[in-house]
């Protein structure tokens, strides 16, 4: 939820000027970016902002692994149900 969503760039060949062009789309929106057939990227204000993306990140990742493949499926929540959980997060509870 804290990511966002999180995009797949398409394939680049590493060390041209496909790899910036392939997630510059993905920069101004999102907080986080897998590279197809490379991996994660994240970044943030600071170092340790992009460092926190990333473990959350590679955590969802082992949640959503661990869902498919033991439970046999995995069931994303909506956006109307993330916004819902954001602005209870914003506001300090799970109250109401």
């Amino acid at each position: 939820i804290m990511l966002g969503t999180v995009h797949v760039s398409p394939y680049a060949t590493p060390g041209t000027e496909e790899v910036p062009s392939a997630i510059e789309p993905f920069i101004e929106t999102s907080k986080a970016v897998l590279m197809a057939n490379h991996g994660a990227l994240t970044w943030g204000k600071d170092i340790y902002e992009a460092y926190y993306r990333m473990e959350s990140l590679e955590h969802y990742a082992k949640i959503t692994m661990y869902a498919k493949y033991s439970i046999g499926h995995f069931n994303p929540l909506t956006n109307q149900e993330m916004s819902k959980l954001v602005k209870k997060w914003i506001m300090g509870g799970m109250n109401e």
